[in-house]
């Protein structure tokens, strides 16, 4: 059974299991679901969602927040969730203009 969890109720993230027991666990989980993907990619993905949330310093509920980092970022590879940042590109003009003389 797949389960949700609201990061945007909008746009919810799937996940497999309430929870996880350890990292190893997750892993495992992520590369049987994503299967599209190498293990190696995923495994990858893993160490840098591990890597996101250590560098905050998020330790409260840490294997939830890797999960949903590491979703998130799998599921834009697989094209499973669009990349919204990039739906509407602007260009934005860039004038150069002197901002003193030189002699």
């Amino acid at each position: 059974m797949t389960r949700f969890f609201l990061v945007d109720p909008n746009d919810p993230v799937r996940r497999c299991c309430p929870s996880h027991d350890s990292l190893d666990q997750l892993t495992r989980h992520l590369i049987h679901e994503f299967d599209q993907l190498t293990p190696i990619d995923v495994a990858r993905e893993v160490a840098r969602a591990t890597a996101a949330a250590a560098w905050v310093g998020l330790v409260d509920d840490e294997l939830l927040i890797i999960e949903l980092i590491a979703r998130v970022h799998l599921e834009l590879q697989i094209g499973r969730r669009v990349d919204v940042a990039r739906l509407d590109p602007q260009h934005h003009s860039r004038r150069l203009q002197p901002t003193g003389s030189f002699g």
